[in-house]
């Protein structure tokens, strides 16, 4: 069940966020493990607004980098431009 929304703004916006959020989701992409580090390169989104927000959300993620449990390697994200 969707959250509820406090305005009428975030009511005609929200809908475009969560398009925003699971069309990142499914970005191809690829993941390479070594034994100190992991790092996952997608595919940069053809569209500028989602290649923004992609860009926005790594930075926000290797800002604090997430590590997989039990193993002590941090997860390091980035773009391609294929």
């Amino acid at each position: 069940m969707t959250p509820p929304l406090t305005s009428p703004t975030e009511t005609a916006v929200a809908p475009e966020y969560r398009a925003i959020t699971r069309h990142l989701l499914h970005q191809p992409g690829h993941i390479h493990y070594t034994p100190t580090r992991i790092t996952v390169t997608i595919d940069q989104p053809h569209a500028p607004r989602i290649a923004r927000a992609l860009n926005l959300l790594i930075d926000q993620i290797n800002n604090t980098p997430p590590k997989l449990a039990g193993d002590p390697r941090k997860i390091t994200y980035s773009t391609f431009q294929p």
